[in-house]
């Protein structure tokens, strides 16, 4: 499974949250990508329905 995390221009998480959700994502074995406030996430992730 993949998950996207917001991190912002500096490449620090954006939120405590995103670092949680990371942290977590990691202990389960996922792939991480991050991407920042100029980048999108790719078209085939952004509807709920669909999964990465």
């Amino acid at each position: 499974m993949k998950v996207y995390i917001l991190k912002d221009k500096y490449g620090e998480f954006a939120n405590p949250n995103c670092a949680i959700a990371d942290d977590g994502f990691r202990q389960m074995g996922w792939e991480i990508v991050a991407y920042g406030f100029r980048q999108s996430v790719p078209k085939e992730c952004r509807s709920l329905q669909e999964t990465c």
